[in-house]
């Protein structure tokens, strides 16, 4: 009996549930999608580095996966809110018709949970399907090859989706349990009755209001923007916070305004239904101007994080051939070797044989020239950069490379050579952005420096950004490149050994990692370092580990602030949704006077899909404005990095909005149409 009513209810409040239903969809399917990604290694060919990364990943999942559960339990029983605000009537006739309270809670939880398991399969399938197209695009961030390709299933995933959702249900049936057993019914009956206050403010207080709120926001602007984006730890709070005081302030009085402009042209005030939907806009921001400042953040940091995450992965990528040009890179630093030994030298007895594991490499030095940055090209305020890194930049130690040994290494690559004169100098400056306007101005004005008691000019195409050897810090952002009799005269600072692999590059990257295990056997992880027995200390990088580390860190942050935003954008649409149809509930009234007075059906759905939409742009639209802000600041800080800008990604960023933001207007405009045009004698 109860599942045939509740089967029953379900059918015929379907579009109701709409709302309701597409949220869990989508949120199971998101949920299950970012906590598969430990299963996708099956299909990628990676080595160990890569690995130890996957796992620190899916970690990094299941934490970030708690959080999200909560707003997804907040948005459920906010959805049951609704659902129940809606169906008052029914439950009041149902208690007059003599059934308990108990029931009623029990047939609720039973169409609850037919609603929730229709959305969790509905949502692990598109979750399943989704993640094998996750699949690729991480094989991409991690530039791995795809080597098995076929359909994955994480049965871990799978248990996690089902556990987070059967805890968030079992809340959800308390929560539900509780509101029904406090339902009284002369509330129930009397309910749809009762007069809708409008809310209006006074024009002084909206005055006063819209000026704090914009004073609050400009400060916010100037906090975060001053500060840059290498303080973000520091301000994001503080800024933030300033942020929304700001934008609470905003949506108590815009409307406000929005009437007042609408009240001065007389001709389109009453025209149509104007002044009616322009009051309605005006009370539902009053009412609500709290949580819509609260979404217009959600929007915010929506826009933000999509804007300006995903073209980390680009820059990382752009910089990784400056920090990894070669397969494995061998440094010996003057401090830790007492006997004076060459890199190339020591190899032999940690196992590593040159001839069979190499089929390139080069040996060299580099060179301590005595200048600093700021002797050359010093490093100006601006840009966001915060001054201790430009004096940190201007006061350090420039080293020197011979032009011989830089062409040998350009060979390698494959890139041209520098041609120099017996008195002209190069610039090495692989990272050149953060001292990129000094260099064009000593391009364009050079001045000679001294280095080792010889006066060199800039060579013409002298700068040069490339990298000489693999890091994972990234390659000195500054050297000299001098001729090799000045650089004989200098004194060494890196003994640097530098080659490519031979054969399959995957089977000689784990030779070495076997060989330094076994050297440091008490390590948990690869110590990349070799020490001979007379104290000689040979660190090691390799591309493969760089790689796996930048890329690594980069997809770690792509895919927490994907996963954080769209549960964001979904949490703001959801909540706008329910709010505009519960709104449409208590309005529906009001509706039908206009019908008695003579207003058309097609004059009241353009009344309400104007009111629907001012609803939805109202916080789009401000966060659209902050965005502006947020994004210029994490531009500038990605552009310190690397050099790239993030506007690209805006436009990903606009579609995706379009997509599910618009999806939730439209199921909301035709959500509210459905409850205004129910006849007046349906049970609502």
């Amino acid at each position: 009996m109860f599942f045939k009513l509740s089967f029953r209810n379900i059918r015929r409040s379907i579009k109701d549930y709409t709302v309701y239903f597409l949220t869990l969809m989508l949120a199971v399917s998101i949920f299950y999608m970012f906590n598969s990604m430990e299963a996708q290694q099956a299909m990628l060919d990676i080595s160990a580095a890569h690995a130890t990364i996957f796992q620190s990943l899916s970690l990094v999942m299941n934490i970030v996966s708690f959080f999200v559960a909560a707003v997804l339990a907040f948005l459920v029983i906010y959805a049951n809110k609704f659902m129940i605000k809606r169906r008052k009537k029914e439950f009041g006739i149902y208690m007059t018709l003599g059934m308990p309270q108990g029931r009623i809670s029990r047939m609720l939880v039973l169409e609850t949970l037919l609603i929730g398991a229709l959305a969790l399969a509905a949502g692990l399938g598109l979750g399943i399907l989704a993640s094998q197209g996750l699949a690729v695009i991480t094989a991409n961030m991690f530039q791995v090859a795809i080597v098995n390709y076929h359909f994955v299933f994480s049965p871990s995933a799978m248990n996690a989706t089902l556990i987070g959702f059967g805890v968030i249900f079992i809340v959800v049936v308390l929560f539900n349990a509780r509101s029904i057993s406090r339902l009284k019914l002369i509330a129930l009956l009397t309910d749809a009755r009762k007069n809708e206050e409008l809310k209006l403010r006074k024009k002084s207080s909206t005055f006063v209001f819209f000026i704090i709120g914009v004073v609050l926001t400009a400060i916010s602007y100037y906090f975060v923007i001053t500060a840059g984006v290498t303080n973000i730890v520091y301000t994001l709070g503080p800024g933030l916070a300033l942020n929304t005081a700001g934008s609470l302030f905003l949506f108590a009085s815009i409307s406000g305004f929005m009437l007042e402009v609408a009240q001065k042209n007389k001709a389109g005030y009453f025209k149509g239904l104007t002044a009616f939907t322009m009051r309605q806009m005006n009370s539902k921001v009053n009412s609500n101007f709290v949580s819509m400042a609260f979404i217009c953040e959600m929007l915010f940091l929506t826009i933000v994080i999509l804007s300006t995450i995903t073209s980390m992965n680009s820059a990382t990528n752009e910089n990784l051939y400056k920090f990894a040009p070669y397969d494995v890179s061998f440094t010996l630093h003057t401090s830790e070797n007492p006997n004076g030994d060459t890199a190339g030298g020591l190899l032999p007895a940690f196992g590593i044989d040159e001839n069979t594991l190499f089929e390139a490499y080069y040996e060299y030095a580099t060179h301590g020239s005595g200048l600093t940055v700021g002797d050359i090209a010093r490093v100006q305020a601006g840009g966001g950069r915060p001054q201790e890194m430009i004096d940190q930049t201007n006061q350090a130690e420039i080293e020197a490379i011979s032009l011989s040994d830089f062409n040998a290494l350009m060979a390698l690559q494959g890139a041209p050579p520098l041609a120099l004169s017996e008195n002209e100098h190069g610039v090495l400056a692989s990272q050149s952005e953060i001292i990129q306007d000094s260099l064009t101005a000593f391009k364009q004005n050079p001045h000679p420096i001294s280095v080792g008691g010889h006066e060199l000019h800039l060579g013409p195409n002298a700068v040069r950004d490339e990298g000489i050897w693999t890091s994972r810090v990234g390659f000195n952002n500054f050297m000299l490149i001098v001729p090799g009799n000045v650089a004989d005269n200098l004194p060494q600072s890196l003994d640097i050994y530098v080659a490519n692999y031979a054969g399959d590059s995957k089977s000689v990257e784990n030779t070495i990692y076997e060989l330094d295990r076994a050297q440091n056997p008490d390590s948990a992880f690869p110590a990349a370092m070799f020490t001979s027995s007379d104290g000689a200390q040979l660190r090691y990088a390799t591309k493969d580990e760089v790689v796996a580390g930048n890329s690594g860190v980069t997809t770690m942050l792509i895919f927490v602030g994907i996963y954080m935003g769209l549960i964001f954008l979904i949490a703001a649409a959801a909540v706008l949704a329910l709010q505009q149809l519960t709104e449409a509930s208590d309005s529906k009234r009001r509706f039908d006077l206009l019908r008695q007075i003579g207003a058309g059906e097609r004059m009241i759905s353009r009344a309400l899909f104007r009111q629907v939409g001012s609803y939805f742009l109202l916080p789009l639209v401000l966060a659209a404005i902050h965005s502006v802000v947020g994004i210029y600041v994490v531009n500038s800080g990605i552009n310190i990095i690397a050099g790239l800008d993030v506007l690209q990604s805006a436009g990903l960023t606009a579609i995706l909005m379009a997509i599910v933001y618009g999806g939730y207007f439209l199921a909301t405009y035709v959500g509210c149409r459905g409850i205004i045009r129910a006849k007046p004698g349906r049970v609502d």
